[in-house]
């Protein structure tokens, strides 16, 4: 996916690359809602490198049902993935896919 498509999904803005940003990042987002807050804070520059390898609970951008969004990602014992929010207020979206609808997730 293009950088240029992500903002069709809603959540973030996109920002022109400016000479502050990492090297490595591919694409650096706004992020509009404080679901990642106290991680991140709404209305942060995150820099991202697409297709990184991500940890347990390191945190990601992802399309997921249409939408992008920011979050903690973990899988338990038996291959289901949960995408976190930071917030405790932001409980209630937080995602969980079966392990076998994990096709319905892409990491950016």
């Amino acid at each position: 996916m293009k950088s240029s498509e992500l903002a069709a999904y809603g959540g973030y803005e996109l920002i022109e690359r400016g000479g502050n940003i990492p090297p490595a990042a591919d694409f650096a987002l706004v992020i509009t809602d404080s679901s990642m807050e106290p991680h991140i804070m709404q209305n942060s520059t995150v820099y991202v490198q697409a297709r990184a390898e991500l940890e347990e609970f390191d945190t990601g951008i992802f399309l997921c049902n249409g939408r992008i969004i920011c979050r903690q990602w973990c899988q338990d014992i038996l291959g289901n993935v949960h995408l976190l929010c930071a917030n405790p207020a932001f409980e209630k979206e937080n995602i969980s896919l079966p392990s076998g609808e994990r096709e319905k997730l892409s990491c950016l």
